[in-house]
This record gives C-alpha cells, sequence and structure tokens, in this order.
C-alpha cells in the first residue's frame, strides 16, 4: 500500500510524500478498514471452474440419506509445541531465554471422518513414525485409538487403504448395511479403493478449503481442546500438583514426566472427540454447502436453534488457557494481575501452530534432508 501510494504520488507530481505509516493508519480509518490476517487456500479457489463437479457431486448425494454421508481429512498436531510467549520482570526482558520445547516439531497425523448429522464419529486413527511406540508396548498402555505407522507421518495410499479397510468400513459395517458414501480430497493416494458398500467421492481440486466439511471448523475445534488439555496438564507438573491431586488416567503419564507422550495424545484426542456434539459437526457440512438446495435446508432446519457453542474459536480459547497460565504457583510475582496483549497473542500464535507456513517448512526441509530420525521412546 504505501508503495503504490508513493508512486501515485509521484505520478500527480506531489513532492516530498513519504506515506509514512501515520499517513497509511489515518487513510485506512477515513476509509474504515481494517488489517487482518489471511488464512487457508480459499481465496485461490476458482468457483466457475468448480461448479460443474460439484454439480455432479450434488447430483450423487441425492442418492444418500445424509447419515450415510460422511467425510475424511487428515490434519498435522504438533502435539509438544509449547507457547513461546511468557512474562518476565522488566529487568531481566534481555535474559530470559526459551526451550526447544517452544520449538518441537514432534508431528503425528490424525485422520477425522464423521457423517452429516454428527450422529457417527470414526474413531480418530493417528498416523505416527515408528513401527510400535515404546509408550504402548507396557501392560495396559495399548493405544486406545488405530495407530498406523509412515515413515515420514504422511497419510499415503498404502495408510489410506489400511484406514479405509481396517477402520472405516469396519465402523460403517457396526452401524449400517446400506451404501454409504465417503467424501475426501482430490489426491491420487486415494484412488484403487474398492467395496459394494462404499463409494468413493473426489472433491474438486484445491476446493478443500471451502467445501471440505472438516476444514469448516471440526479440525480447528479438536486442535483447540487438544492444546488446552495439554497445556492445563503442563501447568499442573510444573506446579507438582499432579503428585496429589488433579492425575487421571488421561494425563497420567503426562503427569509424570516432562515430555507428552503418543499415549496422553490419543488419550487426550480421545476424550476430546467423544465430547464433541452431533450438532457442532453438522453444523461444519452446513457451513460448507456440498450439499443440494433441499438436503442443505433440511440439514440447517434441524439444528435452527444451534449457536456452535462448543466450536471453541480461538477467542474463547485464549480466554479459557490465559488464566491457567496466570494461575500458576511458577507465575507469582512474574505475571501482572490483568492480561496483556502480548500474552492473548502468543497463545494463539500457539494455538494455529500447525497452519504456521514457517513451521511448515522447516518440517518439510527437515523431513527431505533426513532430519529428526524416528523416535522409538515416543
Amino acid at each position: 500500500m504505501q508503495e503504490n501510494a508513493r508512486k501515485l504520488a509521484d505520478e500527480l507530481g506531489v513532492p516530498n510524500f513519504k506515506a509514512s505509516r501515520s499517513w497509511v493508519q489515518r487513510w485506512t480509518q477515513r476509509h474504515n478498514l481494517t488489517s487482518v490476517v489471511l488464512h487457508g487456500a480459499g481465496g485461490s479457489v476458482n468457483l466457475e471452474v468448480t461448479e460443474e463437479r460439484m454439480a455432479t457431486i450434488r447430483g450423487i448425494f441425492q442418492d444418500f440419506q445424509p447419515e450415510n454421508i460422511f467425510n475424511m481429512d487428515g490434519t498435522g498436531l504438533f502435539y509438544r509445541c509449547l507457547p513461546k510467549r511468557s512474562f518476565v520482570p522488566a529487568e531481566q526482558r534481555r535474559a530470559a531465554r526459551g526451550t526447544k520445547s517452544m520449538k518441537a516439531k514432534k508431528r503425528v497425523i490424525l485422520v477425522l471422518a464423521f457423517n452429516a448429522t454428527g450422529s457417527k464419529k470414526v474413531p480418530v486413527a493417528i498416523i505416527g513414525k515408528a513401527a510400535l511406540p515404546l509408550c504402548f508396548r507396557r501392560p495396559g498402555c495399548a493405544s486406545p485409538l488405530p495407530y498406523f505407522s509412515q515413515r515420514s507421518s504422511w497419510m499415503d495410499g498404502v495408510v489410506f487403504k489400511k484406514w479405509v479397510y481396517e477402520v472405516f468400513l469396519p465402523f460403517i459395517r457396526l452401524h449400517t448395511t446400506e451404501k454409504v458414501a465417503l467424501v475426501v480430497d482430490n489426491l491420487a493416494s486415494h484412488d484403487g479403493i474398492s467395496d459394494d458398500q462404499l463409494v468413493l467421492i473426489a472433491l474438486p481440486p484445491t476446493t478443500t478449503a471451502i467445501f471440505q466439511p472438516l476444514d469448516a471448523c471440526a479440525i480447528a475445534a479438536l486442535k483447540l481442546r487438544y492444546k488446552r488439555r495439554f497445556l492445563s496438564a503442563m501447568v499442573e507438573h510444573l506446579d507438582g500438583l499432579t503428585s496429589t491431586t488433579g492425575v487421571t488416567r488421561t494425563t497420567a503419564t503426562l503427569a509424570n514426566s516432562v515430555r507428552v507422550s503418543l499415549l496422553d495424545v490419543t488419550r487426550i484426542i480421545q476424550d476430546e472427540w467423544a465430547k464433541t456434539t452431533p450438532e457442532s459437526l453438522a453444523r461444519c457440512w452446513i457451513m460448507a454447502r456440498c450439499f443440494p438446495a433441499p438436503m442443505q435446508n433440511a440439514l440447517t432446519a434441524l439444528y435452527t436453534d444451534y449457536h456452535r457453542a462448543d466450536t471453541a474459536p480461538v477467542a474463547n480459547a485464549v480466554t479459557d488457557i490465559s488464566p491457567v497460565l496466570l494461575s500458576a504457583t511458577l507465575a507469582d510475582g512474574l505475571f501482572p494481575e490483568t492480561q496483556s496483549e502480548d500474552l492473548i497473542s502468543g497463545v494463539s500464535s500457539w494455538l494455529g501452530a500447525e497452519e504456521n507456513v514457517g513451521i511448515l517448512e522447516d518440517k518439510v526441509d527437515m523431513v527431505l534432508g533426513g532430519g529428526e530420525g524416528e523416535d522409538q521412546n515416543e
């Protein structure tokens, strides 16, 4: 904006025009403009080009009841990453240093799937590096969720087929004998699936940010809930409270060690996925607007009084997490009595770490460069 203003001033012959930050601030105020952080890839979607494919998909949906239409997607979770902002006395601000945990790149893939009414939630599957992490080998510590290994912790064609035949189809056959539709990304790894009870529907390329129900809010909500539980358990550990109170089976491993294990991750994810309501999941389909009009209207009418109370937007998550930080024994004498913009900004950035382009690029470079070898102690 500043550069364009300078060029325009030169063309108009306005001398000594600098387009300073103060000028930009006053200009945006006069025109009621605000600065926003752009996220997602929805802006690159050409809706006119994809409309023909979406019309075909909506036609296919008419052959199914909403409860028999499912959506599946995978998402990365940096399960050991900690916030990088804190409070220190003003005289120590230059001496304060962080830890490696603030840039922890340990990542797993969560594979989520649910139907259009939210009444059927497929157990969340976890994709990690180790063939069988040590934390799952101890007696009584088997993974409560389906676990798959892949050397780069990605969803490839082999893992996708295993998930379909070992997780999704067995779950479907427990609930219905009717044919179901599964909506997935347009990826080559999703090909090669054949079953009489399953119709695989691929969304148009680059349109998942618009038409993918899981991208509407379900993925973000589950990650926020995990991070809230993770941070709360870490604060309890630092305060030394978990040795006597507040220890549950879900956080027992985390309570007795500094590092979160995959066992902790699976237990927390299992708990939070079970708490996700059908209304919140159905709302994702409503927001994606991928159904034909009659089905869309019927689904909207079914949840007309729903106000998205449990979708855990970032603002609510920050409000929940900040008091935990401020109430920690570790914070005595260090934290001010009220929240600051730095605290809110730091927690918000941490909650969105998986969407941070810089972190993702670092992870890709690390994988391609052969760094961060497999940790058998996960």
